[in-house]
């Protein structure tokens, strides 16, 4: 039984995360499908969908060291994987946007987790499915009203 403290709310939480990492197949699949690690997936899934932003856009939305961004981007322009040119609002930025090779090489590991995932969800009953899929829209908008 979850105690109303903070500390067993806490716990449950914790207790779910797991939960959910061992049998949902979530984003640590996806390294198991792809020769970059589970942050440079990441930051090229977050460079890939914000189109053309700076590192430090990126370094906000992920709260990474800047520094250690910036030698991870280097490695992805060395590899073909993002592409940067001169920001026009600062001499001192650049615009990070990924390649036809780095959204190619992102999808096709995401593919990976998509089929493990629905292979998972294959063997619920429709009424079990729309009970998940209520039970993770009351999460959402509790945790992110």
């Amino acid at each position: 039984m979850v105690s109303s403290s903070s500390e067993g709310l806490t716990q449950a939480v914790r207790r779910f995360q797991w939960f959910y990492a061992r049998h949902a197949r979530a984003p640590h699949e996806v390294v198991e499908h792809s020769a970059l690690s589970l942050m440079e997936m990441r930051v090229l899934f977050a460079v890939m969908h914000a189109g053309a932003c700076t590192a430090a856009d990126i370094s906000r939305a992920l709260g990474l060291d800047t520094g250690y961004l910036s030698g991870m981007l280097t490695q992805f322009e060395r590899s073909g994987l993002v592409e940067r040119r001169p920001f026009a609002g600062d001499a001192r930025s650049n615009l990070v946007s990924s390649t036809a090779a780095g959204e190619a090489g992102l999808a096709a590991a995401s593919a990976h987790v998509r089929d493990d995932v629905s292979a998972t969800l294959d063997a619920l009953t429709p009424g079990e499915r729309a009970q998940l899929i209520e039970s993770m829209e009351r999460v959402e908008r509790l945790l992110f009203p």
